[in-house]
C-alpha cells in the first residue's frame, strides 16, 4: 500500500496515484519563510521583554507519541530496479541528520531563550527538559490515541525494515533523545504499579494550563467513564527562570 515509506506497486506508473512518501509542504529549515518569520519574532523587541515566553507548534520537537517515526525532513525517493531495468520498488528515506525540527528549529528556539514549546501532534501528555532549560510538552490526550512507545509501555514504533537505514528511526523513546518526566503529583500507574512518564489512553484526557503570574505549568487529567467526577491535577511544574533571572539565552529582560 502507498504510505510513508513506499507506494504500491499498482501505482508505479502513476504519479498522481503515488503518494510521494511524508512530504513537507512548509519547509522549517533555516533560511525558509517560516524559518525567518519565527528567527523575527524571537528577536523581537516585544519577545526580549516577555517575562515568559512559548513556541506554540503542531508537530513535536520531542516525544514519546507514534507521528514522530519520521525526521521532519523530506523524503528521500530511492527507485529500485531489477538487472533488466524493471521498475520494482519505489520507497523513500528521511535521513535523521536533515531532520528541520530538532535541528535548525529547535536550536533556533533554545539559543533565543524560549522557556516552553507547547505541541500536540502525537494524541497523548508527555513532558521534557532539555539541557539548555527549554520546557517541552505535548498536551492533545483527548481520544483517538496512537499510543506510547517506551521500555516501559511494551510498544515500539512500527520501523521499516531493511534496506531502509535503521539510524534514521527510533523504535522506542524521544527521537530527539531526552527522557520522558514522570508526572510530579499523581502519575498514572501502570500495570505493575510504577508511575508512567506519560498519559496515553482514550479513556483518560488531559489538559495544561499556564498561570502567566508564577510561570507554573499545571496538568489535568479527566476520566471521560465518569462525567460526574472533576478532573484533578496530576502534574505541576514551575517553568525554568520565570522571574527572568540570569538572562537565559542572552535575552535582554
Amino acid at each position: 500500500a502507498t504510505g510513508a515509506f513506499r507506494e504500491a506497486s499498482a501505482n508505479h506508473g502513476d504519479d498522481m496515484g503515488q503518494g510521494w512518501g511524508e512530504h513537507i509542504f512548509e519547509s522549517l529549515e533555516k533560511g525558509s519563510q517560516q524559518y525567518e518569520w519565527l528567527e523575527e519574532e524571537l528577536g523581537s523587541p516585544e519577545f526580549r521583554r516577555a517575562r515568559l515566553t512559548v513556541v506554540m507548534m503542531h508537530e513535536a520537537v520531542h516525544s514519546v507519541g507514534d507521528n514522530v517515526l519520521t525526521p521532519f525532513t523530506d523524503p528521500v525517493r530511492i527507485e529500485e530496479r531489477d538487472d533488466d531495468g524493471a521498475l520494482t520498488r519505489i520507497r523513500y528515506e528521511y535521513p535523521r541528520e536533515n531532520d528541520q525540527l530538532r535541528g535548525d528549529v529547535k536550536v533556533l528556539m533554545e539559543q533565543a531563550g524560549v522557556d516552553l514549546v507547547f505541541n500536540g501532534h502525537s494524541h497523548l501528555w508527555n513532558r521534557f527538559h532539555s539541557a539548555a532549560g527549554v520546557d517541552y510538552i505535548e498536551t492533545s490526550n483527548v481520544g483517538n490515541n496512537y499510543g506510547a512507545f517506551t521500555e516501559q509501555s511494551g510498544r515500539s514504533r512500527s520501523v521499516p525494515p531493511p534496506p531502509w537505514d535503521a539510524d534514521n528511526y527510533v523504535a522506542q523513546g524521544d527521537p530527539g533523545g531526552l527522557e520522558p518526566i514522570v508526572p510530579t503529583v499523581d502519575p498514572v500507574l501502570d500495570a505493575s504499579g510504577q508511575p508512567q512518564p506519560y498519559i496515553a489512553s482514550n479513556d483518560l484526557t488531559a489538559f495544561s494550563i499556564l498561570d502567566t503570574g508564577d510561570g507554573t505549568v499545571t496538568s489535568y487529567i479527566y476520566d471521560v467513564r465518569e462525567p460526574d467526577q472533576p478532573a484533578h491535577v496530576f502534574d505541576r511544574f514551575s517553568l525554568s527562570d520565570p522571574d527572568g533571572e540570569g538572562g537565559r539565552g542572552g535575552r535582554n529582560r
